[in-house]
């Protein structure tokens, strides 16, 4: 897998390719999604109706660091939280395999610079990543009853952060999710669910088939758009994005967009995860609806600690 599908939350499964023998699934017919730089494509999905907005989102988080950096100073330590800025791509563009964020031929599959944390936080509905000192840790997440003479939050200062934005103590019930999933990821999670069911599908490995044989036709020789992406020969470089992409990267990279294009993979993926997350509204709508409703909640909360109005 690539190193920027490893970075990113929302991570996707392998996929399993059936033998040569194995009869073809008939591709859906669906409307072509563009990889071309700065294309109009729409990338939305059915549970997205039900989630905050990607600005709702940015909100939220920018209320949680808010409350965990004042916490975290009641007890005397300096914990540098992340900016939650707006987010630059598109929220299931990883999901989607998606390549119109920036030119490959010029940036290869590393992508610009910030492009590794960007689609990170896009993925994770603005969230970025904390970086906790191991002095801090306990303090942060609860591992110690007291700090000095001060008495630690259960869950320490990221739960009671999260109890705040939550506007209880209880945790929100959600008898069909996985009880290890916190209540307001349960979109991410069902849309797992969703991407998991769909990338398993004959159909999908179909198209991966057909993108593969593309990619062949230039001499390029890979089962499926991670394994290119994280050939040895430059997966490495997204440690170091910096270093500027060898010819050959380049060139691979611009027959995957192709071949993506080509046999619409990003489409057709988009059109099955659809299908299925319809498939989870319909089986388990209760959660959706209390999971929703937990969001909007967050919302109204967040932007109480902000002193601003809710963004849905």
């Amino acid at each position: 897998m690539s190193w920027l599908r490893r970075i990113v939350a929302l991570a996707l499964p392998a996929v399993l390719l059936v033998g040569c023998s194995a009869p073809e699934a008939e591709v859906p017919s669906v409307p072509l999604i563009s990889h071309e730089p700065g294309a109009a494509v729409d990338l939305s999905l059915p549970f997205d109706r039900y989630e905050l907005s990607p600005e709702g989102g940015v909100q939220v988080s920018r209320a949680l660091y808010k409350l965990i950096e004042k916490c975290m100073a009641g007890f005397g330590l300096r914990l540098d939280v992340p900016q939650a800025t707006p987010l630059k791509y598109p929220v299931h563009a990883t999901q989607l395999y998606w390549q119109g964020m920036y030119d490959v031929r010029q940036y290869g599959y590393v992508g610009p610079p910030g492009f590794a944390d960007d689609m990170s936080a896009a993925a994770r509905r603005g969230r970025r990543h904390l970086l906790i000192p191991a002095e801090q840790t306990a303090v942060y997440f609860g591992q110690t009853a007291s700090h000095g003479a001060l008495a630690v939050p259960a869950g320490g200062c990221d739960g009671a952060a999260e109890r705040e934005i939550n506007g209880t103590a209880e945790r929100p019930v959600l008898a069909t999710v996985d009880p290890t999933v916190e209540p307001h990821l349960a979109f991410e999670w069902f849309e797992g669910q969703a991407a998991d069911r769909a990338m398993a599908d004959a159909r999908y490995r179909s198209v991966l088939r057909a993108w593969s044989e593309c990619m062949a036709r230039d001499g390029h020789h890979y089962r499926d758009p991670d394994a290119a992406a994280s050939d040895a020969l430059w997966n490495a470089r997204g440690t170091q994005p910096s270093t500027p992409p060898s010819s050959e990267e380049v060139a691979v990279a611009v027959t995957d967009r192709a071949c993506r294009t080509e046999t619409n993979l990003t489409g057709v993926l988009r059109f099955l995860i659809a299908e299925f997350e319809n498939e989870l509204l319909a089986e388990h709508g209760s959660d959706v609806e209390k999971a929703s409703a937990l969001l909007r909640t967050r919302a109204r909360n967040a932007a109480r600690v902000l002193d601003t109005s809710p963004i849905n």
